[in-house]
């Protein structure tokens, strides 16, 4: 990064910055401790960080534009309770791109640029969950869900989950225009016009000053030069991967199972919590420049 430009850094929160308990994958008997980040309804804890991500992350946005960008509702992601600056950040991309808080409020502007490319492409949203209810109940099925009445999700008994079922509901729904993601226990079925990359581009336009509205193809070439830098564990992560300049994934995940990659893209071999620590140390070293790389 040179003194001239802007670093946003743009990161996927479950199972890329933030776990759970079981997700974190420490060893038994292992000295690293983990930070409470969220509680659910009944205030049982949800989501953690380690320590050492938790003093990263403080850091890391203290010297970058720092972006949460998550398949979670905004609901969902108001759980979340990051350290320091991370934790009421300028911009924040929810519901899969579908949703951008500037000031932790949703921007009607974007709306707008989303309900158009709804509308523009792909199967509506009422096909689609007619077609997950038509699938009835089975004991595998926990929960069946609409996320900001843009896409659906279902949580699942992942290892009851007929392959069979998901590879059929995975076609059904390409030949619609949508893409099918099997994240932990949830199946999410995510309109293929609705991208983290398209949100955060809109995010990168404007921390680099440009002109034209929201939502248009290009800019004009006198805005701040503006890098980026993501990362994310799951198919519905690998267009905002591809976006940016350097990219990261942990070793579990979707993507990691896939055996996904990119040429900006470092795959990492770690699991767990401590992938989430070791992402944060890459973003902030290359937010450091040469001297934090050492």
């Amino acid at each position: 990064m040179t003194s001239r430009q802007i670093c946003v850094v743009a990161s996927d929160l479950d199972r890329t910055l933030i776990y759970s308990t079981r997700g974190a994958e420490l060893p038994a008997g292992s000295d690293v401790r983990l930070r409470l980040v969220e509680r659910d309804g009944a205030q049982a804890p949800l989501s953690h960080l380690t320590e050492r991500a938790a003093e990263l992350l403080t850091e890391l946005a203290d010297r970058a534009v720092f972006v949460p960008v998550t398949t979670r509702t905004v609901e969902q992601y108001r759980r979340v309770r990051l350290p320091g600056a991370a934790g009421s950040p300028a911009y924040a991309v929810c519901a899969n791109g579908g949703r951008l808080l500037v000031a932790g409020e949703p921007d009607r502007d974007w709306d707008a640029v989303v309900a158009t490319r709804l509308a523009e492409g792909g199967a509506p949203l009422a096909e689609v969950v007619d077609r997950l209810t038509r699938c009835g109940a089975p004991d595998w099925m926990l929960k069946r869900r609409v996320a900001d009445g843009l896409f659906a999700y279902l949580v699942v008994e992942r290892d009851r989950l007929p392959e069979a079922w998901l590879a059929e509901l995975t076609h059904w729904c390409a030949e619609r225009g949508w893409v099918v993601s099997l994240q932990g226990r949830k199946v999410y079925a995510v309109p293929r016009a609705l991208t983290k990359s398209g949100a955060v581009a809109e995010v990168v336009r404007r921390v680099a000053g440009r002109g034209e509205a929201a939502g248009a193809a290009g800019g004009p070439p006198d805005g701040v030069p503006v890098e980026l830098l993501a990362a994310g564990d799951s198919l519905l992560d690998a267009d905002l991967l591809l976006a940016a300049d350097r990219s990261w994934r942990p070793g579990h995940g979707e993507l990691a199972e896939q055996g996904w990659t990119a040429p900006q893209l470092t795959a990492l071999v770690r699991r767990g919590a401590l992938a989430g620590e070791e992402i944060l140390a890459a973003f902030l070293a290359h937010v450091r420049g040469p001297a934090g790389r050492g």
